[in-house]
């Protein structure tokens, strides 16, 4: 996969009373959501596995 097939997404995740933002560069929209949903779970969900954070986002060009 080459350069200009990566896009870059600054990612503010929200939830647990927390606020993060990040960038991630991913392939595409779906493969940022892995990324997120790896490393970020614990702000979106609750203890019982609800979903309660959101997830905004700004996507451009990886140059």
């Amino acid at each position: 996969m080459s350069r200009k097939d990566k896009r870059r997404y600054t990612v503010t995740i929200g939830g647990q009373s927390q606020t993060q933002q990040t960038v991630i560069i991913a392939s595409n929209e779906k493969d940022m959501l892995k990324i997120i949903r790896k490393y970020y779970n614990h702000l979106i969900t609750d203890e019982k596995g609800k979903e309660t954070g959101n997830i905004s986002f700004l996507e451009s060009p990886l140059a």
